[in-house]
């Protein structure tokens, strides 16, 4: 039986996280950041609107369930032109097949959350995400979260 259900919207163009890149220092030291560059702008707004929305409510401990839904902009290619321009072409694709895959997306969200919503990723136990594009013109995520009883 769930004990606890909590949902929030990020609008943002949502970024993966996980992929890393090594980068040098001029005295030859090695360090890493993010491959995307968007990842960490893109955290901190998931972990500011969470923490916004949830409160003061005490950290998640138990068993969560974590849903994911992650919207794209449509490019223009998928668009039909002159006076059907706000048609989609037959040819559009339905789902989102281009990068970022999705689960860097939910790394990011698992991780943006950790000390906000719950005291550690390891407590979600299953997940129903997907990436798709947006009815409207905005991109973003729709996050889900539910802990069970323990």
């Amino acid at each position: 039986m769930p004990k606890t259900t909590f949902a929030f919207t990020v609008e943002g163009l949502p970024a993966p996280a996980g992929s890393k890149t090594v980068g040098h220092t001029k005295a030859g030291h090695a360090y890493v950041y993010p491959a995307c560059k968007r990842t960490k702008a893109w955290m901190e707004l998931v972990r500011t609107i969470a923490a916004i929305e949830y409160g003061k409510r005490q950290l998640m401990t138990g068993a969560i369930e974590l849903k994911c839904n992650f919207y794209f902009k449509r490019p223009k290619s998928h668009y039909r032109t002159g006076r059907f321009r706000f048609s989609l072409r037959e040819d559009a694709p339905l789902y989102h097949l281009t990068v970022p895959d999705l689960t860097k997306l939910v790394r990011a969200i698992e991780d943006a959350l950790k000390g906000v919503i719950w005291t550690d990723d390891s407590h979600v136990v299953s997940q129903h995400n997907s990436k798709q594009y947006s009815h409207s013109s905005l991109p973003g995520a729709v996050v889900t979260i539910t802990e069970f009883d323990k």
